[in-house]
């Protein structure tokens, strides 16, 4: 079944292995600021609007956060997590544009507080597909996908209708990281499926490297989905 990308959305979360209160105060946050804005602008533009120091009274609420692409992207800070999101992407490109601003904001927070490490972190992706052709109900698409493997009576439990998903995990207990890929039908959008992907790393995982991380999770979007017939329209 071909399918065209309709958008997605992109969700880093990372917690440091200890409090980073080399972040804290003005002198420090500036720092960070600084380093944000040089490891990302100019390749992509930074207001300074888009800058901000949200202080508290609670050291965890203080935290550093930059907006870009009209707030389509968000850098959150503070002395115990980092934290990015990036939604209502659309493309490849898009991919490889929040690849490199997260890359760069984890560089900026490295330079600034060198002896930071995480002690577990993961990113979310979740993406929405419309089916192309004119068999393109998602829901029959997966009860396709999974008929050989179950035969559920929706009337057994009260219901007119039942409706499948496809559920995968992965792992690798020895680089102590664990992908999960679910696809099911979108609500309310006959034609359309939804991808909930999951990758988390622990303990100071094996994979360092952010870019290594959100390729390990595409890589297994990419094989679930041509696994259960799920192919990129070529058509644009």
């Amino acid at each position: 079944m071909d399918y065209k990308l309709r958008t997605f959305q992109i969700t880093h979360e990372a917690t440091f292995l200890a409090p980073q209160f080399g972040i804290l105060g003005i002198g420090a946050t500036t720092k960070l600021l600084d380093e944000l804005y040089t490891h990302i602008n100019p390749r992509f533009p930074i207001n300074m609007k888009d800058m901000q120091v949200h202080a508290c009274t609670k050291l965890d609420d203080v935290r550093v956060r930059l907006e870009l692409f009209s707030g389509n992207g968000v850098i959150e800070i503070s002395a115990s997590k980092f934290g990015a999101i990036f939604k209502n992407a659309v493309s490849g490109q898009d991919l490889n544009i929040i690849k490199d601003c997260i890359q760069s904001s984890l560089t900026a927070l490295f330079t600034t507080v060198p002896a930071a490490r995480f002690k577990e972190d993961t990113i979310h992706a979740n993406l929405i597909l419309d089916l192309q052709g004119k068999q393109n109900n998602a829901s029959g698409f997966l009860r396709g996908v999974i008929a050989n493997q179950y035969n559920v009576n929706a009337s057994q439990v009260g219901a007119t209708v039942s409706h499948y998903g496809v559920h995968v995990e992965f792992e690798n207990a020895e680089q102590k990281w664990l992908l999960t890929v679910d696809v099911q039908r979108s609500w309310g959008e006959q034609q359309a499926l939804f991808i909930a992907s999951h990758a988390y790393f622990y303990e100071t995982s094996a994979v360092p490297i952010f870019e290594d991380k959100i390729n390990l999770l595409y890589n297994a979007i990419t094989h679930v989905n041509e696994n259960i017939g799920l192919t990129p329209s070529k058509t644009a």
